[in-house]
């Protein structure tokens, strides 16, 4: 992840933007969800998100019970994830099968910063926009967002989705969360799109992507995250079908 990093601050200027915000604990060692249980990669992008913070965040997650991913995960899931949900009665915020989702794993975050009195309120953002309309209000939105979570300490989780255009709709067939490692603290006018780097709780890998605007021509209700290595949802498309990955929303301090 390191050398990584390191690579991407070399090359960036290539395209006028610096990924000048980055986790701040380098040495992190990231979760991994498949040493987890169930379909936990909302649980292991929380453990992700505090672990690689600033050092108060780095002080919360050091309070959560276990010593391996596993054990950690499963810590994470009983004192949150098996609280009611904030979004459907009778059930719990997180499933072993289903997961969590988006509101749910914000609720999660929240109740889990209580943990360390001096950390910053977790809240959650949508980046979505009208059918049909260019997402740079949205772009702007969530780089204000973003590099606010950095700013305050906290690496922002992404609720990512793998959309398919099946019957000239776009329909999302699979979520998932992810770490936001890297990002350019400026944003200039024009600018349609900003580099990032990732942390994926699937194996705990990093990648490299760019977020940028669904315009008019591609129509995704949402704004993109180009990250062709990545084969979140991949298994979901259908042979022939139009796909892309889609940045719904994020998790952070802001």
């Amino acid at each position: 992840m390191k050398l990584l990093l390191l690579l991407l601050l070399s090359l960036s200027p290539t395209y006028g933007q610096i990924l000048d915000l980055s986790a701040a604990n380098r040495e992190f060692d990231y979760i991994d969800q498949k040493n987890g249980v169930g379909n936990s990669c909302g649980p292991a992008s929380l453990l992700n998100s505090f672990g690689a913070g600033t050092e108060r965040w780095q002080k919360a997650y050091l309070q959560i019970p276990g010593s391996s991913d596993r054990a950690r995960i499963a810590s994470v899931i009983k004192s949150w994830g098996l609280q009611p949900s904030t979004t459907f009665t009778n059930r719990s915020r997180w499933q072993q099968r289903g997961g969590v989702n988006f509101e749910d794993l914000a609720a999660m975050a929240e109740d889990m910063r209580k943990i360390h009195w001096t950390l910053p309120k977790v809240k959650s953002e949508l980046f979505f926009s009208a059918p049909g309309t260019e997402s740079v209000g949205q772009l702007k939105l969530a780089h204000k967002r973003l590099s606010k979570s950095f700013d305050k300490g906290m690496p922002p989780i992404l609720s990512v989705r793998r959309f398919v255009l099946r019957k000239g709709i776009w329909q999302s067939v699979h979520g998932h969360f992810v770490v936001l490692t890297a990002m350019p603290s400026k944003l200039n006018r024009g600018e349609t799109s900003f580099p990032v780097t990732l942390v994926d709780p699937v194996g705990a890998k990093s990648f490299v992507g760019t977020v940028t605007i669904a315009d008019s021509r591609t129509s995704l209700p949402c704004l993109i995250l180009n990250c062709p290595t990545n084969p979140v949802g991949k298994t979901a498309v259908q042979s022939g079908e139009r796909h892309a990955l889609g940045l719904a929303g994020a998790i952070g301090a802001w």
